[in-house]
Parts: structure tokens; C-alpha cells; sequence
């Protein structure tokens, strides 16, 4: 158990993050870093209520839409595609 997310990442498998006493995310550290993915792009782009694999949906200040996709879910084309390291992810799970 730790907050310091560079320890974890060194020496961890598996990790899972925490929120009110709830696993929110869990699972193998390098399948997690490796299938999540920060979408970017005009909010008239994401015409679905939900993604398959969103985890979170953030309405930017410039009005475009940032969303959080897990296990490798296909974004859209035409969008800015940004992977997360650990940090942003639990920044991003547990907001």
C-alpha cells in the first residue's frame, strides 16, 4: 500500500486503486498502462452516451470532450490519442 506512485511502479504487478474504500480499477500494472488511452476531440464527436471501455468523460475548457479508455477500446479517428502514465490514471480513476 502507497501514494507514491514511482515506488509502485518500480517494484508492483498488480495494483489497484482505491477510492472511499472501493476498488475503482484493479488489475495488472503493465496491461493497465498499456490499454489506457486519453481520447481528445470536438465534443460532437462522441455522439455515444458511453464508450466501450470508458472509465471517464471530461468536458475540456476550449468545449472539446476528454475521455478515459481502458483495454485497448478503438477511439475514433480524427482525435488526439494520449496515453496516461500511472499517475494520470489514478488522478483520472479517482476524481
Amino acid at each position: 500500500s502507497t501514494h507514491i506512485l514511482t515506488d509502485l511502479e518500480r517494484v508492483a504487478l498488480d495494483v489497484a486503486f482505491l477510492q472511499d474504500g472501493r476498488i475503482m480499477l484493479q488489475g495488472a500494472l503493465d496491461e493497465l498502462l498499456e490499454g489506457a488511452r486519453r481520447v481528445v476531440g470536438p465534443a460532437d464527436m462522441f455522439d455515444a452516451p458511453v464508450l466501450p471501455g470508458e472509465l471517464r468523460r471530461t468536458r475540456l475548457a476550449d468545449g472539446a470532450t476528454a475521455i478515459i479508455l481502458r483495454d485497448g477500446a478503438a477511439a475514433p479517428d480524427g482525435v488526439r490519442v494520449e496515453r496516461l502514465s500511472l499517475e494520470d490514471l489514478f488522478i483520472e480513476v479517482t476524481r
